[in-house]
């Protein structure tokens, strides 16, 4: 793997188990091997990409520790996010810390007595200086009568498939019983921390469709089952196909929807990924068609802001705020695809689909006006005269507006599809953002 500021063989161990969930902390440790004596600075991310706030996740750090080879070695803060761990010279070094778990929201990290959910960008910090290509492993450390569901593949070579994995212990290797162990691997930071993960208890089954793995995992155990659990089966059963025309391609070899439902929640929200998304919801929104709606405007977003994204926002920037005038077209027009997909595949009829539109008609025409490219600026400080996400219903509306443009120039020929696919061919597949020009 690439070094980063001359670190090699990077490693992170998380481990949650009955003992960590009592404080309601993780333990995460991160370990990586050096050839020199001179400071290695590490950086944890203020945000998660698709929550567009800073969240500064240093502040839930708690409890942190140095060492080289098994001895104390001396850090120090470089900033309010930074450790600087200072190496005795060659060896393997570990930045050792406890994370709070106490954020019910879908970018931050959250713990039950029997289950956790956390974001790469809340755990895993970087090293400063060399950019954020370097491959990693990932190893978690867990009761062995509990599950584990991420997005992350599999490091077939350090641990068995299954429930069960290779026993070992965070740290610099000395091994231990307690413990079962889940080992999986990243080929950059970027695609490290754009996995969410469960651990615990929860449920979770599989259903292939269109030749690719589909898996759905839920907590708490038995809050999303029977006819419930079917139909959102069949809901993304019937989505899909419509959502893979629009580019003619199914990016990733398998996705994962996380969901959490919680009585304490006034609502519900989700949260994008390139190959899954985490959902949080009171339970009253399963069975409803809302329900529906948010997974099929997450799942679109893994091709619409994941790969076909603004180049303000190519690559992320984990320690600054992020803005673009064109956050509407990443936000709205996913919204106005999740409509088309559930009329285009059968899971409302039309008549739900204008009156979807109309209520956002409405919802615009209450709010003062604002210029989407404004509103979408806006969004990073949140703005208190109702506009912070107008930038969703309008977006939406916009998109409608120009497939009507699009179809009626082109006599029907040509739609808005057209120019989905042609900007994931020419910025994404390119391996660049796309700019307000194109």
């Amino acid at each position: 793997a690439p070094e980063a500021n001359g670190v090699t063989e990077v490693r992170y161990d998380v481990t949650w188990d009955r003992e960590t969930a009592e404080r309601s902390e993780i333990h995460v440790e991160m370990s990586f091997r050096v050839d020199h004596d001179e400071p290695v600075a590490l950086s944890l991310p203020a945000w998660t990409p698709g929550s567009y706030e800073l969240d500064d996740f240093a502040q839930n750090v708690r409890s942190v520790r140095a060492r080289q080879d098994g001895a104390e070695i001396f850090w120090d803060k470089a900033d309010h996010d930074t450790w600087r761990v200072h190496p005795t010279g060659p060896g393997r070094v570990t930045l050792a810390f406890d994370y709070l778990a106490d954020a019910l929201d879908v970018g931050s990290a959250w713990s039950a007595p029997d289950f956790a959910f956390f974001n790469g960008t809340n755990l895993f910090p970087f090293p400063e200086g060399s950019g954020l290509e370097f491959g990693s492993e990932v190893r978690i450390h867990t009761e062995a009568d509990w599950g584990v569901a991420t997005g992350l593949t599999p490091d077939e070579t350090a641990s068995m498939s299954g429930a069960s994995a290779a026993r070992a212990a965070p740290g610099d290797g000395e091994g231990s019983d307690a413990l079962d162990t889940r080992a999986y691997r990243a080929d950059g930071y970027h695609e490290l921390v754009d996995m969410p993960t469960f651990v615990g208890a929860f449920d979770v089954d599989s259903l292939r469709i269109d030749g690719r793995w589909y898996r759905l995992a839920t907590y708490p155990e038995g809050a999303l089952e029977g006819e419930p659990r079917e139909l959102l089966w069949d809901q993304i059963e019937a989505m899909m196909p419509p959502m893979a025309a629009v580019t003619g391609r199914i990016p990733w070899e398998s996705y994962t929807t996380l969901l959490v439902f919680d009585p304490g929640l006034a609502g519900g929200s989700a949260l994008e990924h390139a190959n899954s998304h985490l959902g949080a919801y009171h339970p009253q929104f399963i069975g409803t068609p809302i329900l529906a709606s948010i997974t099929a405007h997450e799942i679109f977003h893994a091709w619409n802001v994941k790969r076909i994204r603004p180049a303000d926002l190519w690559p992320y920037d984990y320690g600054r705020r992020m803005p673009t005038e064109l956050l509407w077209i990443s936000e709205g027009i996913t919204d106005y695809y999740a409509d088309l997909a559930l009329v285009r595949g059968g899971i409302v009829p039309r008549e739900v689909f204008y009156r979807m539109t109309g209520q956002k008609i409405g919802e615009v025409s209450d709010l003062q006006p604002v210029a989407l490219e404004d509103a979408s600026l806006s969004t990073w400080i949140g703005p208190r005269d109702g506009t912070s996400y107008v930038y969703y219903p309008k977006g939406s509306l916009a998109g409608l507006l120009l497939d009507i443009l699009i179809r009626d120039a082109s006599d029907n020929e040509r739609s808005l599809d057209d120019v989905i696919e042609t900007i994931y061919e020419e910025a994404y597949l390119q391996g660049r953002g796309f700019t307000e020009e194109e």
